[in-house]
């Protein structure tokens, strides 16, 4: 698992358009928003827009893995890997790389525009969460629509609907997070958060192998 997990970070790193395309996105659309605001934003509108950015970023970047070489490799890693193996792997993959452009997308807009957040530490454990619940939601919805005609529409049509408690959820966190709210205070949206997540990667690993197989 860890040395397909490797694989598919050296090939994204051997074609890194994919990643420039979607940090070229990030960093656009931070700067704009610096330049029409002029760095004085609401903190309720400062925390929708970062989490609106997060959201498209991460279709984005499954959205480029839909396309029919793909298909072609499945093929090929079907007598190589185990289903289960594969898609937590793909699952981390999309998580490390969310991750790290969630990072990225704190750091422009807490420089470009003054950051609100009081608790750090609660709205980057918050992040990290995100990312996790982003990827495992998003990775197997990924890969039933690629068997579809419209790889892109039905992972638009089918994934959106399913990560608007997760989007909500993050959302109210990082509000209390600008409050000062800390880790203790919030333990039933971990909680929450949590069964997501692990609700997400259940599901995963019990549809993924019947997916593969057609």
């Amino acid at each position: 698992m860890f040395l397909f997990l490797k694989k598919e970070i050296n090939e994204e790193f051997k074609r890194p358009t994919n990643i420039f395309g979607v940090l070229l996105y990030l960093v656009s659309a931070t700067f704009i928003v610096a330049l029409v605001t002029k760095g004085n934003v609401n903190p309720n509108i400062w925390c929708a827009f970062f989490w609106i950015l997060m959201t498209f970023v991460s279709f984005n970047l499954l959205n480029k893995h839909l396309n029919y070489e793909e298909i072609k490799r499945w093929n090929y890693y079907f007598v190589l890997i185990h289903p289960i193996q594969m898609i937590i792997a793909r699952i981390l993959f999309h998580t490390i790389f969310l991750w790290f452009l969630g990072l990225i997308n704190y750091f422009l807009l807490a420089v470009w525009i003054k950051n609100p957040i009081t608790s750090n530490d609660v709205f980057l454990f918050n992040i990290f969460l995100g990312g996790l619940g982003f990827a495992s939601s998003l990775t197997l919805i990924s890969s039933i629509a690629l068997q579809a005609n419209h790889p892109t529409m039905i992972m638009s049509v089918l994934g959106f609907p399913l990560i608007i408690p997760l989007i909500w959820t993050l959302i109210k966190v990082s509000m209390l997070s600008i409050q000062g709210f800390r880790f203790s205070e919030l333990q039933n949206y971990w909680f929450f958060l949590a069964s997501i997540i692990i609700i997400s990667i259940l599901l995963s690993i019990i549809l993924f192998p019947i997916i593969w197989k057609e």
